[in-house]
C-alpha cells in the first residue's frame, strides 16, 4: 500500500470536494440537518476549491494519497491574529480508510509541518457533538480548552477548541 501526503494542486479540487462532502455526510448525519447535507454540491465545492488552490494560495492545502487516489485532505493555517500558533482548519479522511492508521499519519504530517515552521502549539475547532473526531484528537494528545463558539450549518451548533503543545 503506497501512502503519502503532498501539497494540493489545482487539479485536486474535484477529488478534495468528493472527500469533503462524503466525510460530512458520513460524520455529521446525526448532527447536521439532513436537508442541509443533501443540498451540498460537489461541483460548487470543487469550484470554490479551484480558486483557493490556484497559485500561491494553496500553501496550506495537502492531500493524503493511497495507491494513487486521494483519500483525505488537510488544511493548515496560523491561528487568526497569532502567527506563532498553528491551526488545523480541516482534516478529513474517507470513511473506508478510517481506523487503518492513515489519520494518525496525517496528524504526524501536520505536526512535522508545523514544527518545521517553528510552531510549538497547535489548535483546532471541532463540533461539540462529533464524539468520533473528539476521541481521535484526544487520543493524539489534544486537550479540550474552555473556548467555545457557535456556527450555523442548517442549525446553530457549538464547536469546542482543542490545543496541543508540540516540542522536539
Amino acid at each position: 500500500m503506497n501512502f503519502y501526503i503532498r501539497n494540493a494542486v489545482h487539479d485536486d479540487a474535484e477529488a478534495i470536494a468528493v472527500v469533503h462532502l462524503s466525510s460530512w455526510k458520513n460524520a455529521y448525519t446525526d448532527i447536521i440537518p439532513s436537508d442541509y447535507l443533501e443540498q451540498l454540491s460537489t461541483t460548487k465545492k470543487a469550484k470554490t476549491l479551484k480558486a483557493k488552490l490556484y497559485g500561491a494560495c494553496n500553501t496550506g492545502y495537502f492531500v493524503a494519497i493511497c495507491n494513487e487516489s486521494i483519500i483525505g485532505f488537510i488544511v493548515l493555517s496560523k491561528e487568526e491574529g497569532k502567527g506563532d500558533i498553528g491551526e488545523i482548519c480541516a482534516l478529513y479522511l474517507l470513511k473506508e480508510h478510517q481506523g487503518k492508521g492513515f489519520g494518525k499519519k496525517m496528524m504526524d504530517y501536520v505536526m512535522m509541518t508545523f514544527k518545521n515552521e517553528g510552531i510549538n502549539k497547535v489548535v483546532l475547532w471541532v463540533l461539540e457533538k462529533n464524539m468520533l473526531a473528539r476521541r481521535f484528537y484526544e487520543k493524539y494528545g489534544f486537550k479540550k480548552t474552555e473556548a467555545k463558539k457557535n456556527i450555523y450549518v442548517g442549525k446553530t451548533l457549538s464547536e469546542v477548541k482543542y490545543s496541543l503543545c508540540i516540542h522536539d
